[in-house]
């Protein structure tokens, strides 16, 4: 493909995974330092609305590279909250990996973090994650940003249903519902009601991007693995598990409808207004699965700036190894193999 092929114009839709959000981090970081990609759309859940916004604030301030700026002041200012670790060797990493998520401390805290998300004042708390945004995004300027739409998922407490704020309907409150785990913090209540994280309903949202998007490219940017070989015998291990299987199901849910609607198109079988968004729809994934493994759910809440780093730096390998492998077929096909990919 000829560089005046470049950029091509495609969506993103950016997973959660609270501190494994790092990830996405790398990613971004390396597709917009790579600069042949143009954004249309961003949906993200969770850490994955975060990132859209930090996203969407430096391209309004500046464009790319304040946009890789963004990211990196968020993610390192947030790394700075937590006393740094020495470098780990990859056997030190697998050790730490396996006491993080079975150790008694970790499943005595769990339990403990869930009693008192029950019972602590909750209109006296406040979420560290406030002022950090408060103080790094322009929310205004994000809304007025026309070129980028954004869209940030929350689950609707009351109804159970998925909230979709879009891009000028964004507030730092918005956000922090979208990543508002209930047994970590206190519901977040937005015009009288009250949401939790948005990975419960989506995760990350993909029919934002379709209904309301031309381009029929979408990169999801995936933090959770779909498969986990083998059965999770002690309950750190079983938590993770569900833990993945929960916030992933959504996400397929959304993956098999898209699969069904172009099947349908193709038989000639579906011939509305809606075929010709499903038609062209081409999807692809950035995943680092095997690593991504490697890490528990507790890991999720672990935000020295060691860790974070480790996680960019996959981000950014995976992007680039995506980039060499899926770069020329942007706009022609999709690189999800929706029959026998991810089903």
């Amino acid at each position: 493909m000829s560089e005046s092929s470049f950029p091509k114009t495609v969506n993103f839709a950016l997973q959660g995974g609270g501190s494994h959000g790092a990830f996405t981090w790398g990613v971004m970081d390396r597709l917009l330092e790579d600069g042949r990609l143009k954004i249309e759309g961003v949906s993200g859940t969770s850490a994955g609305a975060i990132n859209g916004a930090l996203l969407v604030h430096g391209y309004a301030k500046g464009g790319p590279t304040v946009a890789r700026e963004t990211l990196n002041a968020f993610w390192e200012r947030l790394g700075s909250m937590t006393p740094g670790m020495p470098h780990r060797t990859l056997i030190g990493r697998a050790i730490d990996s396996l006491k993080i998520s079975t150790s008694p401390g970790t499943i005595t805290g769990d339990i403990l973090k869930r009693m008192f998300s029950l019972q602590r004042p909750h209109e006296h708390y406040v979420n560290p994650l406030r002022g950090l945004l408060e103080d790094i995004l322009d929310i205004e300027a994000m809304r007025a940003y026309e070129p980028i739409k954004f869209f940030a998922a929350a689950t609707s407490v009351e109804q159970g249903r998925i909230r979709i704020f879009s891009r000028d309907e964004i507030t730092v409150d918005a956000l922090l519902a979208s990543g508002c785990l209930p047994y970590v913090f206190p519901a977040v209540e937005i015009a009288g009601k009250p949401y939790w994280d948005g990975a419960f309903v989506g995760n990350p949202a993909l029919f934002p991007l379709i209904e309301q998007c031309e381009s029929r490219d979408i990169i999801i940017i995936q933090i959770t693995p779909f498969a986990r070989p083998g059965t999770p015998r002690n309950p750190a291990d079983i938590f993770s598990r569900m833990n993945e299987i929960t916030f992933n199901a959504p996400f397929m849910s959304d993956l098999k409808a898209i699969a069904l609607a172009k099947g349908l198109i193709e038989s000639e079988n579906l011939k509305n207004g809606i075929a010709a968004r499903f038609r062209d729809l081409k999807v692809h994934i950035i995943a680092a699965d095997d690593e991504m493994r490697s890490y528990g759910a507790a890991s999720k809440f672990k935000s020295d700036i060691v860790f974070l780093r480790e996680l960019k730096e996959l981000g950014r390998r995976t992007a680039a190894i995506w980039l060499q492998k899926n770069i020329s077929v942007i706009g022609i096909r999709s690189t999800v193999d929706f029959t026998i990919g991810v089903f």
